[in-house]
Order: structure tokens, then sequence, then C-alpha cells
């Protein structure tokens, strides 16, 4: 159970980035940017980046539940940066 929570945790933080770059809108100036013809259409941006944020918020979990794993795995008890 605490897993899933500190999943949600991750998502959350995650998204709460989302949140804080969707305060700040491009504005006007953007639109009126001459953009290359393999820019992809302004409706793909929501759903790709919902995307990214499950997956950094998943890559996060996932490095945090590693992390003792890891830690006794590459630590010979003999240096100080592990």
């Amino acid at each position: 159970m605490r897993s899933v929570t500190v999943l949600l945790v991750f998502l959350v933080a995650a998204f709460s980035a989302a949140a804080l770059g969707a305060l700040f809108p491009p504005g006007p100036w953007y639109a009126d940017l001459v953009k290359p013809g393999w820019t992809p259409p302004g409706w793909l941006f929501g759903p790709v980046w919902t995307v990214l944020y499950i997956l950094i918020g998943i890559s996060g979990w996932l490095l945090w539940k590693t992390r003792d794993e890891a830690r006794q795995l590459s630590c010979c008890g003999e240096c100080s940066f592990c």
C-alpha cells in the first residue's frame, strides 16, 4: 500500500509541474512564429504531454523503489559516496 501512495505522490508532483506550466501559456507570439512543416498539430500536445508526465511520475517511483536495492548492490561499504 505504501508503494501505491508513493506512486501517487510522484504523479502529483509531475502533474504539479504541468499545472505550473499551464499558468504561463506562450501567448500570441507563439502562434505568429514561422514553424517548420513537421511541427505537430496543436491538439496533439495535450495527450502527448499527459503521457510524458505519467511516465515521468512512474520513472521517479521506480527509481524510488529500487534505491535501496541498488545501494546494496553497488556499495561495498568502503566508499563515502554510496
